[in-house]
């Protein structure tokens, strides 16, 4: 399999992305596993109860976690549809194949859009807000951290719709003209 220069771009992004996860991932752990959790939650404390910071610890833990491990699976999937065609002619053969193969690619587009518009949009003053990063890694190298890693994020997730939809257009025109050529009126 050749990969395009859309696809190098696209794994770069990929394996920067996942990085940043892990940078994101670590703090959450260190918090919860830290002997003096209450205490560093208290600390740090946004005006929320404790339970109410753990809360959000947790669900951030599980966020990036889940993030974390569909990167890849996500990098590989936009990879193999953009690259060969020939897998995607045997998706087409059947109508049930088909079903599936577009609302996995639309589900795909709108989480990548979701997400890069999130990222855009919002990202930025949530992760400045999250106190156990600033606990871990301290306020500047937090901030430096997520001026360098978000760019990198919303490049992966603009960069993968622009892959789904170049892919999912191409595929859908050589549908359209396959279908004509094959039942001509």
């Amino acid at each position: 399999m050749n990969l395009s220069i859309s696809s190098i771009l696209l794994v770069i992004a990929g394996v920067g992305t996942s990085v940043t996860t892990c940078l994101q991932i670590y703090p959450s752990f260190a918090a919860l596993s830290s002997t003096h959790v209450v205490e560093v939650i208290r600390r740090f404390s946004l005006n929320n109860t404790v339970e109410q910071e753990v809360t959000a610890v947790i669900i951030s833990t599980v966020n990036q976690t889940f993030e974390l491990v569909t990167i890849p699976m996500q990098t590989y999937l936009i990879i193999t549809i953009s690259s060969d065609q020939r897998a995607m002619q045997h998706i087409n053969l059947t109508p049930v194949k088909a079903f599936w193969f577009n609302a996995c690619i639309q589900f795909l587009l709108m989480a990548n859009l979701i997400y890069w518009i999130n990222g855009s949009f919002l990202q930025f003053s949530i992760q400045e807000s999250l106190p156990w990063n600033d606990f871990v890694f301290g306020k500047p190298v937090w901030a430096g951290l997520v001026q360098f890693a978000l760019p990198l994020l919303l490049f992966f997730r603009f960069h993968s719709v622009h892959i789904i939809v170049e892919t999912y257009v191409e595929l859908w025109l050589h549908n359209s003209h396959h279908e004509a050529t094959e039942n001509p009126s």
